[in-house]
């Protein structure tokens, strides 16, 4: 029982990370869009 919670509680954590990975990209693709956006418009 131990053992397999401890599995559980593992696999939740890999889980939790990779969901955190990806919305740090989703952000840090959000905003370089916006930015290269603006800075596009700025200098055309």
């Amino acid at each position: 029982m131990l053992t397999r919670n401890r599995r559980y509680l593992s696999l939740a954590w890999l889980i939790v990370r990779f969901v955190i990975f990806m919305l740090l990209i989703f952000v840090v693709l959000f905003l370089l869009e916006r930015y290269v956006l603006v800075g596009w418009r700025i200098f055309v």
